[in-house]
């Protein structure tokens, strides 16, 4: 069963917060469990402006994708209807670019992590429409001259609260 969502995305620090569509395919293997697969995306940019003050002035580019392979279980006998979790790996690749006082530095993220989602799916149509909250992560990062680089971790790289109908 095919799907289309829309969902409002946010990055690790939810520095950057907009809307991102989402594609998928549902295979269903019984009416309590399915596969899963879907392509999301998300972009997001600013600028500040410091009025009198233009060494504060930054802008920022963010740019997602991820592809998903998830392991649906529904908790209700009809999978229209319904809460169910999923679980699964996932590809990230994002890039981001920041310009502002003391740093200009482009980052450019492909990794693969986990992925998780909690929907509740209420009857509409054929099929139905699906709330949801999608979760991708842990990803780390390390920064610096080695030997003396400095890691970080972010428990979640994006996550997305919205809907998709299911076709």
């Amino acid at each position: 069963h095919p799907f289309a969502g829309l969902h409002v995305a946010g990055d690790a620090a939810l520095a950057h917060i907009g809307p991102s569509p989402q594609l998928g395919i549902d295979y269903r293997f019984t009416s309590r469990l399915a596969l899963s697969n879907y392509i999301q995306y998300f972009g997001s940019s600013y600028k500040s402006n410091t009025a009198g003050l233009p060494d504060l002035n930054s802008s920022a580019r963010y740019r997602s994708v991820v592809a998903a392979v998830l392991l649906d279980i529904n908790f209700h006998r009809a999978p229209s209807r319904g809460f169910s979790v999923a679980a699964g790996p996932a590809f990230h690749t994002s890039t981001e670019t920041y310009t502002g006082p003391g740093d200009n530095t482009p980052w450019r993220r492909n990794y693969l992590t986990a992925s998780a989602r909690l929907a509740f799916a209420l009857p509409a149509g054929k099929q139905g429409l699906s709330i949801e909250l999608n979760l991708v992560g842990p990803w780390q990062s390390k920064t610096g001259p080695a030997p003396f680089y400095t890691q970080s971790t972010d428990i979640l790289s994006q996550l997305s609260l919205g809907g998709r109908w299911l076709f």
